[in-house]
């Protein structure tokens, strides 16, 4: 769907109808300054699922080099002369500044698609078309981005890492030296978008004490785990992470609010994991290398995956090994299990338990999409197995996002109202 504004009016039209064409838009001085015109085309955990995002996924070092792409083209009617990419787990979202928002939506769907290509199942045009929405018009754009930097947007509601992301992709596309293709439009756009969300951090509670990924995840893992595995407490399993980035971190944080007490950590780097166990002086931290997954795996009960790896690193032949009963080390915990919830939970579930609980955090994901296939399954289920896995990813989590939101309700009405005045400010405010 694109949406398109002419004097502060949105329509919403299908991108092949007829209606919209160039000669069809019109939009005021204040919208369209010089010609140019503010568009945003993304998707994200609404629209999606992670099968797909995880494919338009770019790295740190990717976005400028997909921003270069886009502003790159042979088409004479076609200029875009600004362009800044979004990548996090929940969304991927392109803005660009352009003198022909048609040309220039086909032409981003052309350069994506092309960019999939290496993927065993590269995503078609007809696929973007009916899979990301288009915003055309600075109205309409700045008020989606200031709702997505407030974490209004977010799959977690109100969490505060997404403007994090925000700022570190707007601190990319403006850096020249990495031939960053953010200008004069784009600049005003994203020192609107910081400002709202700074009032909206300092004048509601929208964020504070507000969940994360991370700590849904956990949230989730816990209220699992007694169903999946058995085993009633998280301070009771065999807990790994893999990965020690910044969604690693936050997961010790919340993991020692549980009284976990022990985490093994597959990683690269030892030092950064010594530093990070400055910060949780309530755990101790067991390092890993990552040649050592399998093993880490075949003695752990729950298994977080964080790493920002391009390619699957937990595929099937990887846990069939880990797996293997000649590998594998079981939980005594979940055989000597004696507490009033174990024994009610098993009374009223006759169910064959997992014997891994996996919760995938990134994307791209870390566990390979064939963990849940049926032959996958049915291998796993036969002899000498007779096992299975409880497999999750971020998707997953959007069970405890309804809980949230009502929990904030108020708060968002009073965000809403911030990002109304400042869209207003921004939209009369002067281009230079």
């Amino acid at each position: 769907k694109i949406s398109y504004c002419d004097n502060n009016n949105c329509n919403y039209n299908n991108y092949n109808n007829n209606k919209y064409n160039n000669n069809n838009i019109k939009y005021n001085n204040k919208d369209n300054p010089n010609g140019n015109t503010v568009v945003r085309i993304g998707i994200s955990h609404k629209d999606a699922g992670v099968g797909i995002r995880e494919k338009l996924a770019v790295s740190e070092k990717e976005l400028n080099e997909l921003s270069t792409q886009l502003t790159t083209t042979s088409n004479t009617l076609l200029k875009i002369s600004e362009a800044m990419v979004l990548s996090t787990c929940n969304r991927f979202e392109i803005y660009i500044v352009t003198n022909n928002p048609k040309l220039s939506i086909e032409h981003v769907y052309q350069v994506l698609s092309q960019r999939t290509n290496k993927n065993k199942n590269p995503i078609s045009i007809d696929t973007l078309h009916s899979k990301m929405k288009v915003i055309v018009g600075k109205e309409k754009t700045a008020q989606h981005l200031f709702r997505v930097t407030a974490g209004l947007d977010s799959i977690v509601l109100g969490e505060p890492q997404v403007l994090g992301q925000v700022k570190n992709a707007w601190e990319i596309a403006k850096n020249k030296a990495l031939n960053g293709k953010a200008g004069p439009l784009l600049t005003s756009l994203f020192t609107s978008t910081l400002k709202t969300t700074g009032r909206i951090r300092s004048e509601t509670a929208l964020s504070r004490g507000s969940m994360s990924v991370s700590s849904t995840a956990v949230g989730f893992s816990s209220g699992r785990i007694l169903n999946d595995l058995g085993i009633p407490l998280l301070a009771k399993t065999r807990i790994c992470v893999v990965g020690s980035g910044k969604m690693a971190r936050l997961l010790f944080q919340n993991l020692q609010l549980h009284n976990v007490k022990n985490v093994t950590v597959v990683c690269r780097s030892k030092e950064k994991l010594q530093e990070i166990q400055k910060e949780v002086p309530n755990i101790i931290l067991h390092h890993l290398p990552m040649n050592s997954l399998t093993y880490a795996i075949s003695n752990s009960d729950i298994v977080f995956p964080c790493t920002s790896a391009k390619e699957p690193i937990i595929t099937p032949k990887l846990l069939l090994n880990a797996l293997h009963p000649n590998n594998r080390i079981e939980n005594p915990v979940k055989t000597k299990c004696t507490s009033s919830s174990c024994r009610k939970h098993n009374n009223n579930n006759n169910m064959q338990k997992s014997t891994l609980q996996l919760i995938d955090i990134s994307v791209p994901r870390n566990v390979h999409s064939d963990v849940d296939s049926n032959f996958f399954k049915s291998k796993l289920s036969s002899a000498p197995y007779k096992q299975s896995i409880a497999n999750y990813n971020v998707d997953h989590l959007k069970v405890l996002m309804a809980q949230n939101v009502l929990m904030r309700k108020n708060e968002v009405k009073e965000a809403e109202k911030i990002i109304e005045q400042e869209v207003n400010k921004y939209i009369n405010k002067k281009q230079r």
